[in-house]
């Protein structure tokens, strides 16, 4: 089964914007799963705005990736976004991280593929 995805890709002064996931402990990118009928930059505005609380501008189109977990299939859309209102974490513990820094943070898979094309 395909899964279509989108990811927030929010860098400041050359850090990336991670957030903190507790029922896995783990750290990723902000995004989760499109729902049917809806537009990705939509899904997009909504994921974020769930998980920190924050209106975003989308920049533009990042990169495409294909993964898969637990027997599904991963269809990703990353976006290069910004922070255009709101209070940035209420929910969700956060960190922006220097791009050498991130390997000493235990990222999801989708995270781990999407920074080392940045790098």
């Amino acid at each position: 089964m395909m899964i279509s995805h989108v990811v927030g890709l929010i860098i400041e002064e050359s850090k990336v914007l991670l957030i903190h996931r507790p029922d896995k402990d783990i750290w990723e990118l902000p995004g989760g799963k499109v729902h049917p009928g809806e537009e990705i930059e939509d899904a997009l505005r909504r994921e974020v705005m769930e998980e920190l609380g924050v209106n975003i501008n989308i920049l533009q189109h990042f990169n495409e990736y294909q993964l898969m977990e637990n027997e599904e299939t991963y269809h990703g859309s990353v976006f290069e976004c910004s922070i255009k209102s709101g209070n940035l974490g209420v929910d969700r513990k956060f960190s922006f991280v220097e791009l050498d820094k991130v390997n000493e943070y235990e990222l999801n898979q989708q995270a781990k593929v999407v920074i080392s094309d940045l790098k």
